[in-house]
């Protein structure tokens, strides 16, 4: 058997196990356990932990992308949902996305639904949010497009036939439509939430960037929310508990210490 193993490429001497480390004065190694003891003593003598002294500002030029502050704060701890809320929208989503996963692989949604293209952000919006609150999003330029798409609610044949990729693209329209007109009702929320569901784990990482976005946009929104019975709270408090306590994304969460 010891013949099928390779020969040592650099056998030790063991004679030098026993001699002092060498020093600085040392003159350099001549053979393998000498250069093994110089680099044993040399470890010995750097920190357990090295931090770099690096100077960033000269980067800050180069600065392409800023993310907004959470404005988490600005939401007063009455508002946001507690541990048993959270945990009950967590449990009804879940359900939800297998009942939607059931349906599509057991084939009830083939049914040919003719939609509008990807890019094609005005039409979108009207299927979205309806004629009247695309006006408000995109402004009156949204009535000379044609089209003959209104307020199409997101039913499970119609979800079926959307790709990840468009999900995708749908939700980021929805985040820079919270950005730029704020909340415009229901059917923005019906239809967050069944994008949302819709969404294959686990997410590639731009779709990840596209809900944390979307996630940044609702928290915003929220901020600037007083009324417990103000209509956006709710929506809003499920978007990002869905985005931060089901996807994951746990930086962005709230901070949960009231169960009711």
């Amino acid at each position: 058997m010891d013949d099928l193993l390779c020969p040592v490429l650099a056998p030790l001497d063991d004679s030098d196990n026993d001699s002092p480390l060498p020093t600085t004065d040392s003159p350099l190694p001549t053979t393998a356990s000498q250069y093994l003891r110089s680099v044993q003593k040399e470890s010995q003598s750097l920190p357990d932990v090295v931090v770099s002294q690096t100077d960033w500002s000269h980067l800050a030029a180069n600065q392409t992308v800023r993310v907004p502050p959470s404005r988490t704060e600005h939401c007063p701890a009455s508002l946001l949902p507690t541990t048993r809320q959270v945990a009950s929208v967590c449990a009804d989503f879940a359900e939800t996305r297998a009942q939607f996963l059931v349906a599509k692989e057991t084939k009830q949604t083939n049914k040919v639904i003719k939609l509008p293209r990807e890019a094609n952000e005005t039409q979108w919006c009207r299927v979205c949010l309806g004629q009247r609150a695309a006006e408000r999003v995109l402004g009156d330029n949204v009535r000379d497009t044609p089209g003959h798409w209104d307020s199409v609610p997101p039913s499970v044949p119609l979800l079926a036939t959307l790709h990840q990729s468009l999900l995708n693209k749908i939700l980021g329209y929805h985040t820079e439509w919270l950005q730029t007109a704020g909340w415009v009702g229901a059917a923005q929320g019906a239809w967050i939430y069944a994008l949302l569901a819709c969404l294959d784990k686990p997410l590639p990482d731009d779709y990840t960037s596209t809900i944390r976005e979307l996630c940044r946009a609702a928290k915003t929104l929220r901020g600037s929310v007083t009324d417990p019975d103000d209509p956006r709270l709710a929506p809003l408090n499920l978007i990002v508990t869905l985005v931060t306590r089901y996807f994951n994304q746990l930086d962005l969460a709230d901070p949960i210490t009231v169960t009711q």
